[in-house]
């Protein structure tokens, strides 16, 4: 980057509000049965359920249909057709008749105003498997190999999630003047209006294609603290990105004292990131520079929110 800091920050002398020392702690161990059940999906195989074995919910299950009703929908007509017992997608009051009947029988079902003959032919169910120390190793996780050793990593990592958000959202906003009153800044404007630039039509795409739809001006309120019709809003956001950049060069400032490396280190490790499937674009972009300010970024951040993390009361 072509912005630097002049004078490097001295974390020791900031002064944080003592009311944000405490944090409220989480019970996280609904947290880790939700971890821990999608591990389990991941090394659960489907299993074909035998000729008389009652279907339960969630099986996927093959039928044929028939209905010689005026009307009858053409799902109500079929060789075969396949569905996800409780989904709803091929008819809800069928899917719940059908919980608890056997495979390879034949019923009568009723549906609104229609009787469908029902064959079973075949069903399968999710074999899900407790979490062991073997699927663990399977995850290839630094210094983990047994269930226990698992969960007490992603307790912490709970933890510290819960840590670092707390600093985020309450101890920045609270102590930024302290921080930009203590350094003093070389800043390209034109590399700054870029960086805030990319980060808001980000955010806008973002807006665009998540599930969870939320619409740029909601996301941008919750992120400033304004209504959805401000019509400062955008601009608000924008400052918000900018005090980002600040802190970003403050991050690289730290960094750099912690961590150096040559090209061949920068070349080896895109050698590990093809290996692991990244993508080549991505790969492409990347600079020595890029690299270096990435690792700065990561470690001058940790070190900053460490400190702070010390100083924690819970």
């Amino acid at each position: 980057m072509k912005s630097k800091v002049l004078n490097s920050i001295d974390v020791t002398q900031l002064k944080i509000p003592e009311e944000l020392l405490t944090l409220s702690r989480k019970d996280y161990s609904a947290l880790l049965e939700e971890d821990l059940q999608k591990l389990s999906r991941q090394y659960s195989k489907d299993k074909e359920r035998e000729n008389g074995e009652a279907l339960v919910l969630g099986d996927v299950v093959s039928i044929s249909a028939s209905c010689d009703q005026e009307g009858a929908p053409a799902k109500f007509n079929r060789e075969k057709a396949t569905i996800k017992l409780g989904k709803g997608f091929y008819d809800k009051a069928i899917e719940n008749e059908l919980i608890g009947k056997l495979v390879g029988e034949s019923y009568s079902l009723t549906t609104g105003d229609f009787t469908v003959e029902v064959k079973i032919l075949a069903a399968k169910f999710m074999d899900i498997q407790p979490v062991n120390d073997e699927m663990i190793q399977k995850e290839e996780i630094n210094g983990v190999d047994t269930l226990e050793e698992y969960k007490r990593v992603m307790l912490n990592s709970f933890k510290e999630n819960d840590d670092w958000n707390h600093i985020y959202d309450h101890i920045l906003p609270k102590i930024s003047d302290q921080i930009f009153d203590q350094v003093k800044f070389d800043v390209d404007e034109e590399e700054m209006d870029q960086f805030v630039t990319e980060w808001v039509e980000a955010d806008k795409e973002a807006c665009t294609y998540e599930e969870e739809e939320l619409s740029f001006e909601e996301y941008a309120a919750k992120e400033t603290g304004l209504s959805e019709d401000d019509p400062g809003l955008e601009d608000a956001l924008k400052e918000k990105y900018k005090a980002d950049f600040y802190l970003e060069l403050i991050y690289i400032d730290l960094g750099k004292k912690l961590y150096q490396a040559s090209e061949e280190d920068f070349k080896a490790e895109l050698d590990q990131a093809r290996e692991y499937g990244v993508d080549e674009e991505y790969i492409a972009s990347m600079t020595y520079e890029k690299f270096l300010e990435g690792h700065w970024i990561e470690l001058g951040r940790n070190e900053l929110f460490q400190h702070i993390i010390k100083q924690f009361k819970n």
